[in-house]
């Protein structure tokens, strides 16, 4: 009986061990892989800035050139007058 139990105990201690190296293994993949997500929002992240840096840009020279022709259509309206 004395063989059974140690038996027993072994045997469940041998499971703790797997199931705590599994649960630690999980967790290595998880933070490698919530890592990996920020690598790539940041990456994203810093391509929309670029875009939206580069339509504020081409948004403001379109504008002027709005603005320049418009001015030149009244300067041409008051010179004609």
């Amino acid at each position: 009986m004395d063989n059974n139990l140690s038996t027993a105990i072994v045997s469940a201690s041998g499971s703790l061990i797997i199931a705590i190296v599994a649960i630690l293994t999980n967790n290595k993949r998880i933070d490698d892989l919530a890592k990996r997500m920020d690598q790539r929002f940041e990456s994203m992240e810093k391509r929309m800035d670029q875009r939206f840096d580069g339509m504020e840009k081409l948004f403001t020279e379109k504008l002027l050139r709005v603005e320049q022709v418009m001015d030149a259509r009244i300067k041409h309206l008051e010179d004609n007058q």
